[in-house]
């Protein structure tokens, strides 16, 4: 039997860009002599519509557009990933909170995979692993399933699960194995972090190798607000072996029948992948949102240097401005590598000097500020000026500005709100100062020579006030990084920190910048998700509270 599997890039809400986007694979798959073609897991609407699902009018459309799916299905099998639901006798929400009626939704609804065939729904399963970490929240939504089956297609039973419910040990994968499936096909909207390809892929094989039974795993691909989908869909054969993979990081249609001979497959190694994952978050941003020009304050430091970059390779040159806005305080190889970063992407820079506004603001303060000396105050009204007028060009050409700040100066505040954080993306947010280099690195020997040798070498520094460097202010990003890593993507209790940072005071100073800053993370843009645990919807964290450890 020839099966396609079509990887598709969905846009949540877009229903009928999605439909169309379903029909034009399934016209393709028809033309190619599949027999069953396999959509990802909520193809139809995108992952995650969230509060959407409650939408007055919201299910309805999606149900007329599952029943449109159906109505192509003549002569071909088609599994869909889409929402279901039912309507019961009885409400199902509190009744008297206003909130909860216009918001509980008073129905039960589904994360489901239909199988039509000639125009009919020959089998429907509904998701029974509904995550609820990290950065979803399934379990608010969705009612699970209550049991794993089979259905005849072709000679062969087959075997549906939803993402999730392959990542458990004996669950809904063994449920199937145990009813004697021929073929178990996963659909998946699984994002991305460095790794997490690889970890995904061993995690199945191993299930195969267990079973005996042949398996697909078709993931989304695509980029939605912070978070990645990568693809790299795979089919295994009985033996845990690959019959086939899909593309990382873009649409892609391929046929596979399970009689195919084994193949070698690989993925992406970190870099690689952070970098096309980033890339194809700021580009389906843009896309999906119907931007198109992006603006980027470029200091001569490595950090924009890099989001520059990144920008110009999702967005083209063309469509990137980079503002130089120096100050008293700039040194001669910030504009040096300023230029030199510009001119090696072929983007023009656009120089204004903040000081003369500096001055205005300063000698308009004076009669309340006094003889007060230059302190933090100063300095944060630089990067203010800056986040100023890079909106204002913003507002005046079109555009949305890219942020640059890292993930290590966003974890302990060393950032100024309404300053160096405006913009729509944190396109670098989820990248410790170590990884920035090694990003820029890869990036220099693997797509384009743009980063200069300074960058790596000379001290990082905002460059607020003279002489200033970052490790003035913070522990050195060697001891940092190390100890923000613990703390946020391993969640290490005090004294495997300790035993990190080699000093009480070090690691009570980082505790104490990363706990008192919560304030101004909820105020950020958006972070792209490239780890395990980025700042943004998939952490939760009070603001107001007393735990310092």
């Amino acid at each position: 039997m020839k099966i396609a599997l079509c990887q598709i890039n969905p846009t949540v809400g877009d229903l009928e860009g999605n439909l169309q986007k379903i029909l034009d694979f399934i016209k393709r798959a028809k033309k190619m002599g599949a027999e069953l073609v396999i959509f990802p897991e909520l193809a139809t609407t995108g992952y995650f519509p969230f509060d959407l699902i409650h939408r007055s009018g919201f299910v309805e459309d999606v149900e007329r557009i599952n029943n449109e799916v159906k109505k192509h299905s003549r002569g071909i099998g088609v599994i869909l990933g889409t929402i279901t639901y039912t309507d019961p006798e009885k409400p199902i929400y509190n009744a008297k909170d206003p909130s909860s009626i216009a918001y509980g939704g008073g129905r039960i609804y589904h994360n489901s995979a239909l199988f039509f065939h000639n125009k009919k729904l020959i089998f429907k399963y509904n998701k029974i692993k509904l995550p609820s970490f990290d950065i979803y929240n399934e379990e608010r939504y969705f009612t699970p399933g209550d049991s794993a089956e089979t259905v005849e297609f072709k000679g062969m039973k087959i075997g549906i699960n939803i993402c999730e419910d392959i990542w458990f040990e004996n669950g809904p994968y063994e449920e199937e194995v145990k009813k004697d499936a021929d073929l178990i096909v996963n659909i998946s909207a699984s994002p991305f972090f460095y790794d997490k390809p690889l970890l995904r892929f061993n995690m199945v094989s191993e299930k195969v190798k267990k079973s005996g039974i042949p398996t697909i795993y078709l993931n989304l691909v695509g980029g939605q607000d912070e978070v990645i989908f990568d693809g790299n869909s795979f089919v295994l054969n009985g033996e845990g072996k690959p019959l086939k993979k899909l593309k990382g990081f873009e649409e892609d249609m391929e046929i596979v029948e399970l009689e195919n001979k084994p193949i070698e497959i690989t993925f992406y190694e970190k870099y690689a992948s952070i970098y096309n994952a980033l890339v194809l978050g700021i580009k389906d941003y843009f896309r999906k949102n119907g931007l198109k020009k992006a603006i980027v304050g470029l200091s001569g430091g490595i950090d924009s240097a890099l989001v520059l970059a990144l920008g110009s390779f999702a967005l083209g040159r063309e469509n990137i401005t980079a503002l130089f806005l120096p100050s008293r305080y700039t040194s001669t190889e910030s504009v040096k590598d300023a230029e030199i970063v510009a001119k090696n992407l072929g983007i023009k820079l656009l120089t204004v000097s903040i000081d003369r506004a500096f001055n205005v603001i300063r000698d308009s303060l004076h009669p309340i500020f006094g003889e007060r000396p230059f302190d933090i105050t100063e300095e944060n009204l630089q990067a203010r000026i800056r986040g100023l007028l890079l909106m204002a060009y913003a507002n005046k050409f079109g555009g949305m500005v890219l942020t640059t700040g890292n993930k290590s100066e966003i974890a302990v505040g060393y950032n100024t709100l309404y300053g160096d954080t405006v913009g729509g993306i944190a396109v670098i947010g989820d990248l410790y100062k170590r990884d920035v280099y090694h990003l820029c690195g890869w990036i220099n020997e693997n797509i384009q020579d743009v980063f200069p040798e300074s960058l790596f070498t000379k001290p990082p520094s905002a460059e607020l006030r003279k002489d200033q460097k970052d490790e003035d202010d913070l522990p050195p990003y060697s001891i940092l990084d190390r100890v923000l890593e613990g703390l946020i993507e391993k969640n290490l209790g005090y004294k495997e920190l300790l035993d990190i940072a080699g000093n009480r005071d070090v690691l009570e100073d980082i505790l104490k910048r990363y706990y008192r800053n919560e304030y101004k993370r909820k105020q950020l843009p958006i972070v792209l998700k490239v780890s395990p645990k980025a700042f943004g919807i998939g952490r939760r964290m009070p603001i107001t509270g007393g735990y310092r450890r």
